[in-house]
């Protein structure tokens, strides 16, 4: 029997548990110019250098790294077309301060990739959970913080270049990650939660991806409030290509594969330090 999911219903209920602070729609139309490294309150965006991935292939970026003394509160990726899968944006294994990304190319032209990182001298600790995805399945992982523990921030790794990522999104004290399984065998999909004691809420917004066309949303977080991490979601036709921090917000780009306009939804993790 399969076990395939209708992942618009896991968006819908992953939004149910967030607490908004603004619900406004829209789209943009490319990537902001960004800093390689900007201050904001207790927290620092850091991103890593990129690399180029040739048609047909996958490459590993190098790690989007945490100054000495800090830890990540969250991380993302960044890409330069429509044809990067991202198939890991994670803690790189055995740190918690470098964000490891990589990504498969199934486009023709060589494409980039690069790793970003959000720091903090707050304590963290890191929590996993994953699914297995038989061959045509779609389904949600996730990565639920311990006991009086938020996500500030998390990501996803899957065990093959052909799981095609639809969301990374957080659910108050869980980080979930959902995709489609397009390999010819079983794979398993895990989610990576970031999770400290600080209390943290998340800001979101939606807006409209047409029939085969590729849109970007921003969302920022309130004045007062400083990001610590973020991501996005849309239903199993759309898949990401941007996840990464945005001024004091997030910032996704995905490409939505079917012949009806769909919904994404983009949020970032807020707290007051």
């Amino acid at each position: 029997m399969r076990h395939a999911r209708a992942l618009a219903m896991s968006t819908v209920a992953i939004l149910a548990a967030v607490a908004t602070t603004t619900t406004a729609q829209g789209q943009g139309n490319g990537a902001p110019e960004r800093e390689k490294s900007r201050v904001m309150a207790a927290h620092t965006v850091h991103t890593g250098p990129t690399v180029s991935i040739p048609p047909g292939q996958p490459a590993i970026a190098p790690p989007a790294t945490c100054p000495s003394g800090e830890v990540a509160s969250g991380g993302g990726f960044e890409t330069s077309g429509t044809s990067v899968f991202p198939t890991w944006s994670r803690l790189q294994p055995g740190s918690s301060s470098a964000w490891q990304v990589r990504g498969f190319n199934a486009g023709n032209t060589t494409e980039r990739i690069n790793a970003v990182v959000v720091c903090t001298t707050a304590p963290h600790s890191n929590h996993s959970g994953s699914v297995s995805l038989n061959p045509g399945d779609s389904g949600l992982a996730n990565g639920p913080c311990a006991d009086g523990q938020v996500a500030s921030g998390g990501g996803f790794f899957s065990t093959s270049d052909l799981v095609r990522i639809n969301s990374s999104i957080n659910q108050a004290s869980t980080w979930s990650a959902s995709g489609v399984n397009q390999a010819a065998t079983a794979q398993t999909l895990t989610a990576l939660g970031i999770c400290p004691t600080v209390p943290h809420h998340t800001a979101f917004r939606r807006g409209p991806v047409a029939a085969g066309s590729t849109a970007e949303l921003t969302v920022a977080c309130p004045a007062g409030e400083v990001v610590t991490g973020g991501g996005g979601s849309g239903p199993n036709s759309t898949f990401l290509r941007d996840s990464a921090p945005s001024g004091n917000g997030w910032r996704i780009r995905s490409s939505n594969t079917s012949d009806i306009t769909n919904t994404l939804t983009v949020i970032a993790v807020c707290t007051t330090l």
